[in-house]
């Protein structure tokens, strides 16, 4: 076959890489499909044409200067440039200059999904490195609200009611109640709290937490509820899903300034869009709770930083930047994902996605409320914060119990191996050993071996056996732990 330009022409107009040539006046002399599509333009369009004059603004532009030194100089050099298309879209390509007679021959690669990729990658990198900052901060947190708590419980109970005293500590007290909300918000946003799934109605739970919320939007916010009827239940803690309700939609409220419309709405849908983190979703059948505002909506940098712990844009007002951590935390341990659309000026919409669940699971009863039982059992408490040993310590021997109080697995070991315990209670995180790795040293030394686990938060690695472990988390009440401990020797 004879070889002719037509030719040549048809090949560099199959290629996906953009080839173009400009002269030394920077006028296109050629363009190959891919780079007119590039430019989302024809090569008609633009051939004969300076550059300046098809993308006016071009000339201020670093990849402009940089080509007209290649031009200048007659050198080559390469770089990747953010293209700004007219409608304001963005783009990303990797352009590589060449010199030739008739001017300058420009490569481009359209790399704009492999940069998009590139960003949620290192975004979702940030987000478990923070996630695990904050697991650590409320885990040591926790800590110090069992004491906090243990004491001051120790302190209403040894003075009489009424006293000076004892309401300074029902106020520590509710103060340590707060904290503790506060960490578990933390811990929520880390992934490393486990919550109780069970078959919950979105539409219920939502409607009854706008009821509650009613008077907390103001008399300048209109609520409009739109609630497909006949959805299927989701798997996930209805104290989670009010949560998420709860934080969306005050999220929203500030969002307005107390003045605009708040639409809150429930439905089915089998779509999912786009992934905004890189996260793979399944197919199926979802439900949806979207939050919509009418406020000031958000540029795409805040956005991007949105779900970040302690990023917030209303620190003069308050906020603590963990609500929508939270959302992000708990949506993400649902299985669910979450979208967010906004645009400056006009408003913000929240979608939250969360996978149907057919089959009704029973839920998990409540603790019962009981007077707390005494015992003369030997136990041994292993922690390695010296002020939360102290405290159980005191208080299961109030209750009769014979305890050792140690604060290293290593130690724990060497008890275990020279006397008998009946019952091993241990911090999940420990120096050396992990709680679950000493509880399974001590049953190999006396099988049947039972363990009650203290935790303020639940390593990765142990998560996945906590429907087998029982765990009673920090910071908890002298009570609670009395009674998880008599619960547990007593079972069979």
């Amino acid at each position: 076959m004879e070889w002719s330009l037509d030719n040549l022409a048809s090949v560099l107009d199959a290629m996906r890489e953009g080839v173009q040539v400009i002269d030394p006046e920077l006028r296109y002399v050629y363009l190959n499909r891919a780079a007119a599509e590039h430019g989302r333009s024809t090569s008609e369009a633009l051939v004969g044409r300076r550059m300046s004059d098809c993308y006016p603004g071009i000339e201020l532009t670093s990849m402009y200067a940089l080509l007209t030194r290649c031009l200048v100089e007659r050198r080559s050099d390469r770089m990747v440039n953010q293209f700004i298309h007219p409608d304001g879209s963005t783009a990303w390509f990797e352009l590589r200059f060449e010199p030739v007679p008739q001017g300058l021959v420009i490569m481009s690669i359209d790399i704009t999904e492999q940069r998009a990729l590139e960003t949620e990658l290192q975004r979702a990198r940030r987000l478990e490195s923070l996630g695990r900052l904050a697991g650590g901060i409320a885990h040591d947190f926790n800590n110090l609200l069992t004491v906090f708590t243990g004491y001051s419980s120790f302190i209403q109970m040894a003075v009489p009611e009424g006293s000076r005293a004892h309401e300074d500590a029902t106020v520590m007290l509710a103060a340590a109640g707060r904290g503790a909300s506060l960490t578990a918000q933390l811990l929520a946003f880390s992934s490393a709290r486990k919550v109780n799934p069970g078959a919950t109605d979105v539409a219920a739970v939502a409607g009854r937490v706008l009821d509650m919320l009613g008077r907390v939007l103001g008399e300048g916010v209109v609520l409009v509820r739109s609630v497909a009827p006949g959805l299927p239940n989701v798997n996930i803690d209805t104290g989670a899903l009010e949560q998420i309700v709860m934080n969306l939609v005050l999220n929203a409220r500030d969002a307005m300034e107390g003045v605009g419309t708040l639409t809150v709405e429930t439905r089915a849908t089998e779509s999912v869009p786009e992934t905004q983190r890189g996260e793979l979703v399944e197919p199926g059948v979802y439900v949806l709770l979207a939050v919509t505002d009418t406020g000031s909506g958000m540029t795409p940098e805040v956005v991007d930083q949105v779900f970040e712990p302690f990023f917030t844009t209303k620190r003069e007002r308050g906020g603590t930047g963990l609500g929508l951590a939270t959302v992000f935390g708990l949506v993400s341990q649902a299985g669910g994902h979450i979208r967010v659309y906004s645009e400056v000026g006009h408003g913000t919409t929240f979608r939250v996605y969360f996978p149907t669940n057919e089959v009704a699971l029973r839920p998990r009863a409540d603790e019962p409320d009981e007077a707390v039982s005494r015992g003369t059992e030997r136990v041994l408490v292993v922690d390695d914060d010296p002020a939360v040993l102290s405290l159980a310590k005191r208080s299961l021997e109030s209750l009769g119990y014979t305890v050792e109080a140690v604060g290293s697995a290593a130690e724990a070991q060497r008890l275990l191996e020279w006397g008998h315990f009946s019952l091993l209670v241990t911090d999940m995180v420990l120096p050396g050993l992990t709680g679950a790795e000493l509880a399974r040293f001590a049953s190999a030394l006396r099988p049947g071996h039972r363990t009650l686990f203290i935790s303020g938060y639940t390593e990765r690695a142990l998560r996945a056996q906590a429907e087998e472990l029982d765990v009673l988390e920090k910071p908890f009440h002298p009570d609670q732990l009395a009674r998880r401990v008599r619960s547990a020797l007593d079972r069979p």
